[in-house]
């Protein structure tokens, strides 16, 4: 039985965090991992809306080894990246999202 996975993003220009989770049999959620690193002087200068979105693409290159090949909810605090997730949902079976190395 395949655990349920999720990744939660946040960022700021202070700060990008990612948390990725497993709800075990009895429905308690453990933490896999974290990661978070400092944006560069230049990312500070983003956008909300971009810093949310590189803290997704970030994370997911942080944990593509882990969660490759397995079904992830993504969370995000961020609601004008609902864009996103109409488009992973609009993905085929079978497609991907390549976000790079």
């Amino acid at each position: 039985m395949l655990k349920i996975t999720s990744l939660n993003t946040d960022a700021s220009a202070k700060a990008i965090g990612a948390v990725l989770m497993q709800k075990d049999k009895d429905g308690r959620i453990n933490i896999v991992s974290t990661a978070s690193r400092i944006p560069t002087p230049a990312e500070q200068r983003y956008t909300t809306c971009e810093l949310e979105l590189m803290a997704i693409v970030y994370a997911l290159r942080k944990f593509r080894i882990c969660i490759y090949g397995h079904k992830v909810t993504l969370n995000t605090d961020h609601k004008s990246l609902i864009f996103f997730k109409e488009m992973c949902s609009n993905l085929q079976s079978g497609s991907s999202l390549d976000v790079g190395n």
